[in-house]
């Protein structure tokens, strides 16, 4: 990473604080374009805000991201927001990683029928790896 590139994530870092939304989201939206692998952890953070368009835009960031991003995706499947389980089970189908048909799998069964939904969606994303997957498992 160039030496701008890092000075633009530190200042954008700073304005994930900011009381304005709007801020917020243009600063998870800038983070996104960055693609660094280091903003997945505050994207991650920015997927709890408490302001839906700033969830939103970290989630869209973590998708520009990439694969780099799967791992803590995954892991955010187990949060206790539903809101937060969504917006992970649509980057990941967004993303369309195979490493994360299994956790998207055991999302069908989610309390919450929205992050039900938005599992089988990302499943039908992710495609053929997902169908093989399920197939073999009997599932």
């Amino acid at each position: 990473m160039g030496r701008t590139s890092h000075c633009a994530l530190l200042n954008i870092h700073r304005f994930r604080f900011d009381k304005d939304p709007n801020i917020r989201m243009n600063a998870a939206k800038a983070l996104g374009e960055i693609k660094n692998p280091k903003a997945v952890e505050p994207l991650i953070v920015a997927l709890k805000d408490e302001n839906p368009g700033v969830r939103e835009e970290a989630a869209k960031a973590l998708v520009q991201i990439g694969v780099p991003a799967v791992n803590v995706l995954i892991d955010a499947l187990k949060d206790g927001d539903a809101d937060v389980r969504e917006r992970a089970t649509w980057a990941l189908g967004a993303i369309k990683d195979s490493i994360a048909v299994k956790p998207l799998i055991a999302l069908l069964k989610d309390k919450n029928p929205r992050v039900q939904e938005q599992a089988v969606k990302a499943l039908i994303e992710i495609g053929k790896p997902a169908i093989n997957l399920n197939l073999c498992s009997g599932g």
